[in-house]
């Protein structure tokens, strides 16, 4: 750690007893988790972490992107953030890669040159509307990443910068990311707003459930023949999990049992209709005749 106590002036991670047998790729995957976990909650900023970090996971973004979909989910996907983009050229002329950095340079390049043909990058979500000439860089960049090792050529610059330090226990970098988060003053108010989120976005989620729930009742009893007459609020919570609604119908009270994603209706003896559906999207699954049979026999037959 520096002087601030909240920043890091090395990565901290654990790859194992032995750090000098890892892969390439097995310390990329360590750097890259230092760096999510110091940034998840947003209270450490870019400026807390080493800078080589930050390098190493935007090549990683930009690797990844390319190998899953080509440049042009890159683009899409990253709309071309800018700061991304300059620590991705960064990275690649740090750890010496001349193909990699020709063929990056010519993506930028190509996509200035294509910006007044194309949407918005903030508006960029067809994958179809690549720019003439994409293709041939992602045939460009497979073949240089066949003659030269990215990760390996990443992993040599990344320990001869002094940037690295290796844990002795796995537990080391988690308990110095907790403390370092709980040391920064922007802690206990970003902690407060991430409460108050979890709580906005439950209380959300039950009301979009509730409505949900509600249509599963209607959509179940319509599937029956009944007509609803009104809903009740539900009954209380007997089981973990299971919700039973009440509904007064033409036929009489009938009831809904929801628990997981299946909704199903019941009698007012609270013995199954038959009628079943997913909830979530009224996807209906009645019962025939013969399967209740058959269900009815092997409960009792084996």
């Amino acid at each position: 750690m520096t002087g601030v106590e909240w920043r890091f002036d090395k990565i901290l991670i654990w790859v194992g007893s032995d750090p000098d047998r890892i892969s390439a790729q097995a310390l990329q995957d360590a750097v890259h988790g230092f760096v999510h976990k110091a940034t998840r909650y947003d209270v450490l900023t870019d400026e807390d972490v080493p800078a080589e970090a930050l390098l190493s996971v935007s090549l990683s973004a930009y690797d990844s992107q390319v190998c899953n979909g080509g440049h042009w989910q890159f683009a899409v996907n990253t709309r071309m953030n800018p700061v991304l983009l300059e620590r991705v050229e960064r990275c690649l002329n740090v750890i010496g890669v001349d193909e990699h950095i020709a063929i990056f340079g010519e993506f930028r390049a190509l996509m200035a040159a294509s910006a007044s043909e194309l949407p918005p990058v903030e508006m960029l979500d067809d994958l179809e509307m690549r720019p003439p000439g994409i293709d041939l860089l992602d045939r460009r960049f497979f073949n240089a990443r066949e003659r030269t090792s990215l990760w390996d050529a990443h992993s040599a610059w990344l320990r001869g910068s002094g940037s690295l330090r290796f844990a002795t226990h796995w537990q080391e970098p988690e308990l110095a990311i907790a403390a370092a988060i709980e040391a920064h003053p922007a802690y206990q108010a970003r902690r407060n707003e991430i409460e108050a989120q979890k709580a906005a976005d439950a209380k959300a989620a039950e009301e979009r459930n509730r409505h949900r729930r509600n249509r599963a009742v209607r959509f179940l009893c319509e599937a029956a023949g009944l007509e609803v007459r009104s809903l009740h609020a539900a009954l209380p919570e007997e089981v973990p999990g299971v919700r039973i609604i009440p509904v007064e119908t033409t036929s009489g009270r009938h009831f809904v049992r929801f628990e997981g994603p299946t909704a199903t209706l019941m009698t007012e003896a609270l013995r199954p209709t038959g009628f079943s559906s997913n909830w979530f999207f009224n996807e209906l699954h009645k019962e025939s005749v013969s399967a209740r049979i058959g269900r009815f026999v092997r409960r009792f037959t084996t």
